[in-house]
């Protein structure tokens, strides 16, 4: 049952307009059965799910070169975000660095996703708040 949701927010992502409640609805559920299914498999709210997937859909693609073309507004608003403000909050938040610093660190594995800033090849101990990936 967790997966039929966590398949469903992760493929409508973009939507600005999806809630728990469009969700349950496009479902044929209850608000109230998506909120316990999530909460049974220890997994966070709609709200909080969907904002995960909106920060993931963007962070990949930052790194993907087909969407270097957008600015971050842009791809703000077409990641299901309300603005490009709200966007940089979120998202430094959830990974330490601002959108920018993410797209400047390019496409593959970085010190940035790591969660480690490098100096001169050895580990700064400074870090960030909520710089994990949980999502797979």
């Amino acid at each position: 049952m967790e997966t039929v949701v966590r398949r469903y927010i992760r493929e409508h992502a973009a939507d600005p307009d999806m809630t728990g409640v469009t969700v349950a609805q496009a479902l044929g559920w209850s608000l109230r059965q998506v909120q316990l299914v999530l909460q049974h498999a220890g997994t966070t709210p709609p709200r909080e799910l969907i904002r995960e997937e909106r920060l993931r859909l963007v962070r990949d693609r930052l790194r993907a070169p087909a969407y270097r073309h957008m600015t971050i507004t842009e791809l703000a608003y077409a990641s299901g975000f309300s603005s490009s403000s709200a966007l940089s909050t979120a998202f430094r938040q959830r990974f330490g660095v601002c959108p920018r610093e993410m797209r400047h660190a390019g496409p593959s594995p970085s010190a940035i996703h790591a969660g480690i800033a490098r100096t001169e090849g050895r580990p700064d101990h400074r870090q960030a708040s909520g710089q994990q990936d949980g999502l797979a």
